[in-house]
């Protein structure tokens, strides 16, 4: 069940016991796939094995099975702004209030289980952090950031749209100061210096920042 995140505790002052898994859902207004999802965390009725936390757009409530999953805070998100990482981060926010979580898994409203539930519960719990399957992340190319960018190459694997963080991870990546400094990082590169140029020029707007200067995704 979705949390407002309102513990008086920070999230790293909470104890963990680390037994659930933190299902994180980037959705828009609705989830087409519910039917599966419903069939899939239908082996778990009590919800022992996980917790579910939604991200639909702001004024948005679901129904059916997710209903009561949205968390409260929220922001508008577009496709390809730094809007999303934001919308992640409060996902990831939301699902740390709870110390029973220890791993957290972030799927967009288009993913669906193809394992039954107790696999993906026993590969969430035994892997170890940052893991995802697929490819590794080859778009880290796009950007210089020295250090970090073989910090990534090292240690960063992901799936075309999901992610595996464990807790000590997910602190991470639910400080806000990592974001504000992500976005500001991305705004002084040459690629969202010509983005602002060809915008404002288009548009006549000043606002290309918030927009698509990078585009971000989970990863």
């Amino acid at each position: 069940q979705a949390d407002d995140g309102d513990d008086a505790r920070s999230p790293s002052q909470q104890s963990s016991s680390g037994t659930k898994m933190a299902i994180l859902l980037l959705v828009r207004s609705s989830i087409p796939t519910a039917p599966i999802w419903e069939a899939f965390f239908g082996d778990d009725p009590t919800r022992q094995l996980y917790s579910i936390y939604s991200h639909p757009g702001p004024g948005h409530r679901l129904s059916g099975f997710f209903a009561g999953t949205e968390i409260e805070n929220r922001t508008t998100v577009t496709w390809g702004a730094l809007t999303v990482a934001k919308a992640e981060m409060l996902l990831v926010r939301a699902a740390l209030s709870d110390p029973r979580n220890g791993k957290f898994i972030l799927v967009s409203e288009s993913c669906v289980p193809v394992h039954p539930l107790r696999c993906v519960y026993d590969f969430a719990m035994t892997s170890p952090s940052m893991v995802a399957t697929g490819k590794t992340l080859e778009r880290a190319n796009m950007y210089d950031f020295g250090a970090f960018d073989a910090f990534v190459k090292r240690r960063w694997r992901k799936g075309h749209q999901w992610v595996l963080l464990a807790r000590r991870e997910a602190l991470l990546v639910a400080d806000e100061d990592w974001y504000d400094a992500f976005f500001k990082a991305h705004a002084s590169t040459p690629v969202a210096s010509e983005f602002r140029d060809k915008y404002t020029k288009k548009t006549g707007r000043h606002d290309g920042d918030s927009i698509h200067h990078s585009f971000a995704d989970e990863h």
